[in-house]
């Protein structure tokens, strides 16, 4: 058995705002005009998409259903759960960095942004989102994998297995 490291919870954020983000939208109705219904892809579909490389990006992304495995390992990072002797593990981000606003705030930046561009078939430019923001880029780094290492050595703790 493998221990958690900055690096898989990292992973492990960024994986999980990647499913938020895919599973979750709009409830109800679409605008007008959209009389049609979704088009749900078949494996030949996903097949071809993922052989002619045009599941990347924009429209003709194919949607995958996500399995029901990655929608609870995000729903224990992003809400919390319960173990098995019913105590409550918190969130990863509210729970073990309450109190450390600086890598709690850059450890966030880093999975929603990254979660963000990885759908869109591009990387996050850290260094630009720093700029932008007018963060240091060198205390961006640090803090955000000071962040991960500090939940790293929670989940290790609490012998949590990793499924990385």
């Amino acid at each position: 058995m493998t221990e958690w490291t900055a690096d898989h919870v990292k992973a492990a954020l960024v994986d999980a705002f990647e499913i938020d983000y895919d599973t979750g939208g709009r409830v109800g109705p679409k605008m007008y005009g959209s009389a049609m219904p979704e088009y749900l892809p078949d494996s030949r579909d996903l097949w071809w998409q993922v052989s002619s490389g045009s599941n990347r990006v924009g429209r003709m992304r194919a949607k995958v259903q996500r399995r029901s495995i990655k929608i609870s390992r995000m729903e224990i990072v992003l809400l919390g759960h319960k173990d098995r002797n019913g105590n409550h593990i918190p969130n990863w981000l509210g729970g073990y960095l309450r109190d450390l606003s600086g890598p709690r705030n850059c450890l966030e930046a880093h999975a929603v942004n990254s979660a963000y561009w990885n759908l869109r078939g591009k990387s996050f430019d850290a260094k630009r989102f720093c700029k932008r923001v007018g963060w240091s880029y060198s205390t961006y780094r640090s803090r955000r994998d000071r962040g991960a290492a500090i939940i790293a050595f929670h989940l290790n703790e609490l012998g949590m297995p990793t499924w990385w």
